[in-house]
């Protein structure tokens, strides 16, 4: 039943710029080999929309994106040399803090 509730949270077309702004940089990071694939972004919006509507609400705000985002594709990212020691959440983070909210 949450998950159907989950998917009726609604995300505005802003939030999913912002979503996709954070994938397209993660696959033009240098810190990076492989970024967010498109499944990978699905997933992400999925577990926003379900943190929104555990937060109590039917819409979606970038703190919702954020808030998610080490849990869900921190294993999704590889990073690229010197950055293999990087704690990969701590790549999400640097992502996140680079990309301004739109």
């Amino acid at each position: 039943g949450l998950q159907d509730q989950a998917a009726c949270v609604k995300v505005a077309p802003s939030i999913i710029e912002y979503l996709l702004d954070l994938t397209v940089a993660s696959r033009q990071s240098d810190r990076l080999l492989v970024g967010i694939s498109p499944r990978g972004a699905e997933h992400w919006i999925r577990a926003a929309k379900a943190l929104a509507l555990l937060n109590g609400r039917d819409y979606c705000l970038p703190e919702d994106v954020q808030g998610v985002a080490a849990s869900v594709i921190a294993h999704r990212i590889v990073p690229r040399g010197e950055f293999e020691k990087v704690d990969r959440a701590s790549l999400v983070r640097d992502l996140i803090r680079a990309i301004p909210v739109r």
